[in-house]
């Protein structure tokens, strides 16, 4: 993952720092500075980003078939 200033550190800074969070992943889809991303995060949280972000597509996989099944719920 790069380091460094990127297009949207400074949204995803403030986004951490009004959430008082240990780290955020900002994604961001047709910006002002078009799609991209960014995480400020310590290591080991970073390093971990891979299975939160498996888990989290899992997640929504379930919500859209829970959506386009509704009578399965």
């Amino acid at each position: 993952m790069p380091t460094g200033p990127g297009k949207y550190t400074e949204a995803c800074e403030q986004a951490r720092l009004a959430t008082k969070a240990d780290g955020v992943l900002l994604i961001v889809f047709g910006g002002s500075a078009g799609d991209g991303f960014e995480c400020q995060a310590p290591a080991e949280i970073a390093a971990r980003l891979p299975a939160i972000l498996e888990e989290t597509a899992r997640l929504i996989r379930q919500e859209f078939a829970r959506a386009q099944h509704p009578e399965r719920n």
